[in-house]
């Protein structure tokens, strides 16, 4: 989410905040959800709850409606709740997701997560929908490194998993022969790859059309796989068994672009 003063945020804050309300919404549907990142909002201990919602105030004629909970939260940031923050929080009201940060096992002070030139704040958080909270193990905020000015946040769930009696077998696809590439071969594997009859088969690689991302994966393993019979020694295949699948379109993209690389 980018900061409220940032001059990308050409929309305001709102629209961002009614399609995030929105996919929580649409998503709710399907299961309990888990949203996390860089909100830019400073949030301090306000409540992500509907205050006093379990007084004699409520509604006792709607038995599916379920009161919140009063659960503070710490926070070893002081600043004030800014635009994003009351935003998020009523995010959190709207659709029962609770914030982790200063309330977890793992976090109970409400560690900072973000350290800039002018000084250290709460930016970064993890929403878990109410219903979650009593399976987080807990959560934490990581050390700072030398990549960015933000935490890594992670949690971790206690899930206890009943494997079906009748679990499906699959037949997985066997790993690959393996080649001795000794510096010799490394070399004669460079020339081949470089080799006209190399880069006219990358050449019609990309020229092709393939109908799923596992075709194209296959087809490009070859041209590879053709090159190192040609360059190293073959050892005998080892009899177990493993399947590398990539299942994403956009792996295609990533695929030309290896490809591209080595033609040049």
């Amino acid at each position: 989410m980018s900061p409220e003063s940032s001059s990308t945020n050409t929309t305001g804050l709102e629209p961002i905040y009614d399609k995030l309300l929105a996919d929580v919404v649409k998503y709710s549907n399907l299961g309990h959800i888990i949203v996390q990142g860089d909100f830019n909002a400073y949030t301090n201990t306000k409540p992500d709850f509907i205050a006093f919602d379990n007084s004699c105030t409520s509604n006792q004629d709607d038995l599916q409606y379920i009161s919140d909970q009063n659960i503070p939260r710490n926070n070893l940031v002081t600043k004030l709740v800014n635009n994003s923050g009351k935003y998020l929080l009523n995010l959190c009201k709207e659709s029962s997701l609770r914030i982790l940060n200063g309330r977890t096992i793992g976090d109970l002070h409400g560690k900072h997560t973000c350290i800039t030139y002018n000084g250290c704040s709460v930016v970064d958080y993890m929403l878990v929908s109410k219903e979650l909270l009593h399976i987080v193990g807990y959560f934490e905020v990581h050390d700072f490194t030398s990549l960015s000015n933000h935490c890594i946040i992670s949690c971790s769930l206690l899930i206890g998993l009943i494997m079906p009696q009748n679990t499906p077998q699959y037949q997985l696809d066997p790993i690959p022969n393996k080649f001795i590439w000794t510096p010799e071969a490394i070399n004669l594997y460079t020339l081949n790859s470089n080799s006209i009859e190399s880069k006219n088969k990358f050449e019609q690689f990309l020229k092709s059309t393939f109908k799923d991302s596992e075709s194209a994966v296959n087809s490009f393993n070859n041209i590879l796989y053709e090159n190192a019979l040609k360059s190293a020694k073959l050892v005998k295949k080892v009899q177990s068994e493993i399947k590398i699948k990539i299942g994403q379109k956009d792996d295609l993209g990533t695929l030309n672009l290896a490809v591209n690389l080595a033609l040049q």
